[in-house]
């Protein structure tokens, strides 16, 4: 397995050495790899999140290009119309 020197922070450092000590890692190495795998999975998880808001913003410009929305000229029919939407729960 190729090894590469990394420079640590007192904090990162005290991190790496807290999880060795309490016994959920043999060894630092252990430490990294897993907080890399945690890191892949979570850039892999942004971009999956950023390509779905970009589908829905398309959809939604599809939308307005084709003429489906609903135009409001009082604040009061906005407002009638989002509560239409998202009626509160009675308790």
């Amino acid at each position: 397995m190729p090894t590469k020197n990394i420079s640590l922070t007192d904090h990162f450092k005290n991190f790496i050495d807290d999880n060795v000590n309490s016994g959920q890692y043999k060894n630092a190495s252990e430490v990294v790899r897993d907080s890399l795998r945690l890191l892949e999975e979570k850039q892999k998880e942004d971009r999956l999140k950023l390509e779905n808001l970009k589908h829905q913003i398309q959809l939604g410009i599809d939308d307005l290009d084709q003429g489906n929305y609903n135009k409001f000229t009082e604040s009061n029919d906005l407002k009638a119309y989002l509560s239409s939407l998202f009626p509160e729960k009675k308790k």
